[in-house]
């Protein structure tokens, strides 16, 4: 039997039902998913609900202290022998998603702390688990899991000095994770001021990078004194 309806169509009253309860289903099969990655991976529910859902393109701010970023500039890695469990927001990044490679270097090796950027990255290849290149075996040899990126704009031939990461971004979302998730205003201011604020290694007398102590901004001086008319 049919009901009438507006428009002056009829739908089976038993079909409208199916297709409720099918919807219904997916919603229950999705939460089992969700519940299943979450107790087996130690993904948070962010992170479940973006590799099922992801909205295209994502960005994300990467952390990893300087020396990871000397070895593999345009990887996100995880030194660890095992495959299981994946690391905290590794799923989160896809094909075509970007991202900022961000070190923060502490007093241990520089006389005050810096916040650098090393770089701008749109994945190429999502997380896999595997050995490390040999390039990175200077600092680790075993296996670990990956993501790899591909340059995005000019490339920076040196880290580049910002402000503190809460001057660029609208909410206090940035914690030690390796991964955070950012707006692409975000990423665009961070990008817009960086690429404003490089300046190329060859162009920096002297040392040909940036200065890293108070006696290197001496060096730089005096290598200058031609230059500044001394």
């Amino acid at each position: 039997m049919c009901t009438s309806v507006r428009f002056g169509l009829s739908v089976n009253p038993e079909l409208q039902m199916f297709a409720h309860l099918n919807t219904l289903y997916a919603y229950f099969r999705l939460a089992l998913i969700c519940t299943a990655l979450l107790s087996n991976s130690g993904q948070t529910t962010g992170d479940v609900i973006n590799a099922i859902m992801p909205q295209k393109p994502g960005f994300f701010i990467v952390k990893h202290h300087l020396q990871a970023f000397e070895v593999l500039p345009n990887f996100i890695w995880h030194d660890q022998e095992s495959a299981s469990p994946i690391p905290r927001g590794f799923r989160m990044v896809t094909e075509g998603d970007r991202w900022i490679s961000f070190a923060y270097t502490s007093s241990y090796n520089r006389e005050r702390s810096l916040s650098l950027v090393t770089g701008f990255y749109e994945c190429g290849k999502e997380a896999w688990h595997g050995d490390v290149p040999s390039r990175a075996k200077s600092l680790y040899s075993g296996p670990a899991w990956m993501i790899k990126g591909t340059p995005v704009g000019r490339n920076l031939d040196g880290p580049v000095v910002i402000p503190p990461l809460s001057a660029f971004l609208s909410k206090k979302r940035f914690s030690q994770a390796t991964i955070t998730k950012i707006s692409k205003a975000e990423f665009e201011r961070i990008e817009r001021y960086v690429r404003t604020h490089f300046l190329p290694r060859k162009d920096i007398p002297g040392l040909g990078r940036e200065p890293r102590a108070e006696q290197e901004v001496v060096a730089i001086v005096v290598a200058s004194l031609r230059k500044l008319g001394i």
